[in-house]
C-alpha cells in the first residue's frame, strides 16, 4: 500500500493550487496525494480531533503556518485563513498541540512582514518540518531559533515543464510581459507605466479564476507571445511567473527582494528602490536587449537550463520526499 500526503492550501486556482499539482503528478508509485482547500477550515478544525482521518496521513503539508495557527486556535469562531499569525507567543487551544506533536507536519515559510514570527511559532509548536523557499529565510531561521536547525529544509518553487516550455507564438514588436495580481500595492504595477515598451499584462483574478484545476495552458501561451519577463515587486518570495516564464525561455529582470536571487544571476536583478533607479535599471537591460536577439535568446536559454537542471516538479517532488515526507 503506497504512504498518503495530504496537502492543505488556500484556494482552487492559485500559487499553493498549482504548486501542489505539481508534486502531486510527480509523486512516485510508493505515494499517493491528497489536497484540501483551507477555504473549508472548519470542516479541518472539526475533524482534528479525529485522529484515524488524520493518522491516515503519513505526510500532512501546510503551505502556510497562518493555515495550521488558524487551525489550532482556541477561538474557532475567529477563524480566518488570510489574517497573519500574532506576535508570538500565540494563545493556542493547548489540547490541539498533541495533534502537531502526533503527526508528520511541515509548513512552508514563503516571506511575509512577520517571517521571524512564524518562524518561532511553528518551531515551538512541534512542527516537525519546515520547508524555507530560499536561502534568505532559512538563514533567517538559523539566526532567530538555530536550536531547531534539524527541522529546516530548503524547498525551491519549480515548475511544470510538460506545460511551460518554448513555444513562441509570432508577434510584432518587441514584447515584454508581466504576470500576477494588478491591484496588490506590493507589485507597484503603476511603474509599468514608466517602462518604454509595450508591456503585455496577464492578471486574471478574482473568484471566477479560482476554480478546481485551473488550466495552465493559456499561461504558458502568454509567456510564449512575449519577448522578455520584468518583475518590479518591492516584496516577494520567488513569484511563480519568473519561473514559468524562465521556463518558456525568456530572459527575465527583477527587482532584488525576496529569494530571488537563488534564481536569477545578480546582473539581472536590481535593488528594490529608488524606484526611479528601478525604471531605468529595466529600459536599459530592455533596450540592450531589443536590439540584440541573439543576446536574449542565449540568456532565455540559460534561464531554461536552470529549469531543466533542478527547477522542475519532478526533481523537486524527490527532494520533498527524500528530506521531508520520509525523514
Amino acid at each position: 500500500m503506497s504512504k498518503r500526503c495530504l496537502f492543505i492550501y488556500d484556494q482552487h486556482g492559485w500559487a499553493w493550487d498549482f504548486m501542489t499539482r505539481g508534486i502531486i503528478k510527480n509523486l512516485p508509485d510508493s505515494w499517493t496525494g491528497e489536497k484540501f482547500p483551507i477555504g473549508d477550515i472548519r470542516f479541518l478544525i472539526h475533524n482534528i480531533h479525529y485522529k484515524e482521518w488524520w493518522n491516515s496521513h503519513d505526510a500532512i503539508w501546510f503551505w502556510n503556518p497562518n493555515l495550521l495557527f488558524h487551525l489550532l486556535k482556541s477561538d474557532e469562531r475567529k477563524a480566518n485563513p488570510y489574517s497573519d499569525i500574532p506576535p508570538y507567543p500565540a494563545f493556542l487551544d493547548t489540547n490541539k498541540i498533541e495533534f502537531v506533536r502526533e503527526n508528520n507536519i511541515t509548513v512552508g515559510h514563503y516571506g511575509s512582514s512577520n517571517t521571524e514570527g512564524r518562524i518561532l511559532w511553528s518551531t515551538q509548536v512541534g512542527v516537525r518540518h519546515n520547508a524555507f523557499i530560499c536561502q534568505k529565510y532559512y538563514d533567517l531561521a538559523m539566526k532567530v531559533a538555530p536550536q531547531f536547525k534539524d527541522r529546516y529544509n530548503i524547498v525551491h518553487p519549480a515548475v511544470d515543464t510538460e506545460i511551460f516550455y518554448p513555444n513562441p507564438k509570432p508577434h510584432t514588436g518587441f514584447i515584454v510581459g508581466w504576470a500576477g495580481h494588478a491591484n496588490w500595492e506590493y507589485k507597484r504595477t503603476y511603474l509599468l507605466d514608466q517602462i518604454k515598451f509595450p508591456i503585455k499584462m496577464q492578471a486574471d483574478w478574482g473568484e471566477k479564476y479560482f476554480i478546481r484545476d485551473r488550466p495552465f495552458e493559456y499561461m504558458a501561451d502568454f509567456y510564449n507571445a512575449c519577448d522578455a519577463y520584468i518583475s518590479v515587486s518591492k516584496q516577494e518570495a520567488i513569484p511563480q511567473p519568473i519561473l514559468e516564464a524562465s521556463a518558456c525561455g525568456l530572459p527575465v529582470l527583477s527587482t532584488d527582494v525576496g529569494g530571488i536571487s537563488d534564481f536569477l544571476d545578480k546582473e539581472f536583478l536590481c535593488p528594490p528602490y529608488p524606484e526611479n533607479e528601478v525604471v531605468k535599471f529595466m529600459n536599459e537591460k530592455l533596450a540592450e536587449w531589443e536590439k540584440n536577439p541573439e543576446l536574449r535568446r542565449e540568456i532565455g536559454l540559460r534561464n531554461l537550463k536552470k529549469v531543466m537542471d533542478d527547477w522542475n516538479w519532478k526533481n523537486r517532488t524527490k527532494q520533498i520526499i527524500k528530506e521531508v515526507c520520509e525523514k
